[in-house]
């Protein structure tokens, strides 16, 4: 009988180790996880640019500076609000268009009116000359600050 006890006694002993044993190792693997969770979060990382990327970079560059938006002039030549506001600036647009074709215009909605501006002016002075040339089929027109495109 003593034999069997300290037998099951042993097996005991050696069962007990065992599950501290992998206990333990959970423990540990658990740890090294969390570290290296941390690690990941927050270690810094680098990228090699190909050639190919850096060009491509350098083009979309140049393409934001040719389009590019700056402070300016254009003269208003149209504001209407109503349900036929929108289809009449358009028309006023090509109406303008066809008189001044080398003229840039664009139709804008500015609450609670839908707008023709004519010109891309860099200075007052620039919109001065052009809207003296237009003043007599457009009485009503007048120079207004906005941003204008300009091409580079």
């Amino acid at each position: 009988m003593m034999k069997l006890t300290f037998a099951s006694m042993a097996l005991f002993l050696i069962l007990d180790s065992s599950i501290a044993q992998v206990d333990q190792s959970s423990q540990l693997n658990q740890t090294s996880y969390e570290t290296e969770m941390v690690d990941k979060i927050t270690s810094h990382v680098e990228y090699a640019m190909s050639a190919e990327m850096k060009n491509y970079i350098a083009l979309m560059d140049s393409l934001d500076r040719k389009s590019m938006k700056v402070e300016g002039f254009r003269i208003q030549i149209f504001s209407a609000s109503g349900p036929n506001a929108r289809e009449l600036a358009f028309k006023k647009q090509s109406d303008f268009l066809q008189l001044y074709d080398k003229s840039s215009s664009y139709t804008l909605w500015s609450y609670p009116n839908w707008v023709l501006r004519v010109g891309d002016f860099r200075t007052r002075l620039e919109a001065l000359e052009f809207h003296e040339t237009i003043r007599i089929k457009y009485p009503a027109s007048f120079i207004i600050k906005d941003e204008i495109k300009v091409e580079y």
